[in-house]
């Protein structure tokens, strides 16, 4: 009986002393460069170490916390410097821009609420060469509020449209759909912790709210068991694969429900695509990114304004546009001046 209480006392022992060096190594730049890049592990240890070591709570200096959704724009910014060569400013409600639209709309003027990830946000370009801005000088009886966030998912996004729509009643609530963004939808962190829907029978639930504070989640993050997480790699491939089994529904669900939210304020509800840039040199008729959103778009009324041809065709006629990244100025310029064509032919009333 002693023996064997021995052999549990040193198992233990041995337990705690591989948890403390799976916690070790995690804090290693080493090992997080290793780890599979879209793993809820991997996005979890970064922002440990970014937490542990700066004075970044979430990700980016111009971020702030939100227990709904993760993370926002912290308002109020003015010349931010995050990126060389541009600057981020934020107005009092946290939207791009300085800008303070009233919540009453002016007369006369046509009200746009954009959403989206870090290909609307602008990421690297200044407030105002970001398309949402361009499509209003584009535009001048419209009135755009880029709510665009980095990093976000539909699902934050949809909960961003139920927050925010109310408030600025839109004429028009604007998608800036970039394909990846549907994997995001299944992860519970990724630039920091995030809520997140998963399908059920009676529809769309909601999970992982509100979502802890970053001392909570670090504390969370201590307790945690990574020993197992590690062991557990060789399966991530597998893992990986079921998540993308469930992406296109999950994905169909999240924008169907955004399109009934904004028609129930009275809003219509668009989509522009947003191909990545290395896309945009493809000589192809239909892009892989742009396939996902018409595959979505099949036998739905949604308008979708599809920028991949005439991106591909200006940077053919010699228009240097940056093809890894995120979009330079004149993406987004061209980016612009093609959805504002789409929209008015589309009949959007702007």
């Amino acid at each position: 009986m002693r023996g064997l209480r021995r052999v549990l006392v040193y198992a233990a022992f041995l337990l705690l002393c591989g948890e403390v060096g799976a916690k070790a190594l995690l804090l290693t730049p080493w090992v997080r460069g290793r780890l599979p890049p879209e793993s809820t592990l991997s996005w979890r240890a970064r922002w440990v170490g970014r937490y542990l070591f700066t004075d970044r709570r979430v990700f980016y200096g111009f971020d702030d916390y939100d227990p709904t959704k993760g993370w926002v724009l912290r308002p109020s910014l003015r010349d931010f410097r995050q990126f060389a060569g541009s600057t981020v400013s934020s107005n009092s409600r946290g939207a791009r821009g300085v800008e303070e639209p009233p919540l009453l709309r002016r007369p006369g003027r046509r009200r746009v609420v954009v959403l989206g990830d870090s290909f609307s946000f602008g990421e690297g370009v200044d407030d105002g060469e970001a398309w949402p801005r361009r499509l209003q000088d584009l535009l001048p009886d419209a009135e755009v509020v880029n709510l665009a966030v980095h990093g976000y998912g539909h699902d934050q996004m949809l909960i961003r449209l139920r927050e925010e729509v109310p408030r600025y009643r839109p004429d028009l609530v604007l998608l800036g759909f970039f394909a990846d963004d549907a994997a995001r939808n299944t992860l519970d962190f990724r630039d920091y912790a995030k809520p997140r829907f998963v399908l059920a029978a009676g529809g769309l639930t909601l999970v992982g709210s509100p979502v802890p504070s970053p001392p909570r989640a670090l504390a969370r993050e201590a307790l945690r068991l990574h020993l197992p997480e590690l062991l557990a790699l060789p399966r991530a491939r597998r893992r990986a694969a079921l998540r993308r089994e469930q992406e296109p529904a999950l994905m169909a669900a999240l924008l169907d429900r955004m399109r009934r939210d904004a028609a129930a304020e009275g809003a219509r509800f668009a989509v522009v695509d947003l191909p990545p840039p290395g896309e945009i040199a493809l000589d192809t008729e239909v892009g892989p990114s742009e396939q996902v959103l018409l595959d979505y778009a099949r036998g739905r009324a949604v308008l979708v304004c599809r920028t991949r041809a005439a991106l591909h065709g200006a940077w053919a006629s010699g228009a240097g546009f940056r093809l890894e990244g995120h979009y330079d100025a004149a993406t987004h310029a061209e980016v612009a001046r093609v959805l504002a064509r789409c929209l008015i032919q589309g009949g959007v009333g702007l």
